[in-house]
């Protein structure tokens, strides 16, 4: 379940974006307004791009999820001493996917910072993630 909620968040997010900059194409603007709503449509498009890889991510983690568990019965049965490697290699593949797409999906909050706000903010953001994955991913006894 938490595969499929970390898979919706990105593309829900990123297809809002991406429906509010085109909107904002139809809006009768200056040429002045016109380039600095250039550069966030360039900052909205590195931001949707991003949220669609987060969404990949989390989609491959709930296919080798599902590979693993079909794998567990069906060579379990069949062929026992090989079940395990496959299904531990399928569960380390999983367990990657996942860590990489929990982290796009962290770092998504410093490019939003970007967006709206600007690159000190988006510095500031970065180091907020830094201190924040610190913490994540140290285990202290």
């Amino acid at each position: 379940m938490a595969t499929t909620l970390m898979a919706r968040a990105p593309i829900m997010l990123g297809s809002s974006i991406a429906i509010l900059m085109a909107n904002a194409h139809f809006l009768e603007q200056s040429d002045w307004e016109m380039l600095g709503c250039a550069g966030l449509a360039a900052k909205c498009g590195c931001l949707v791009a991003y949220l669609l890889a987060a969404f990949l991510l989390n989609v491959l983690t709930g296919r080798y999820y599902c590979r693993a568990r079909m794998q567990i019965t069906a060579h379990a049965r069949y062929r026992p001493r090989q079940a395990k490697e496959y299904v531990a290699s399928v569960e380390n593949k999983r367990s990657c996917f996942r860590a990489i797409g929990l982290r796009a999906c962290y770092l998504a909050v410093p490019l939003y910072l970007w967006m709206l706000f600007g690159s000190i903010q988006m510095f500031a953001g970065c180091i907020g993630m830094i201190v924040i994955m610190y913490f994540i991913d140290t285990h202290s006894n």
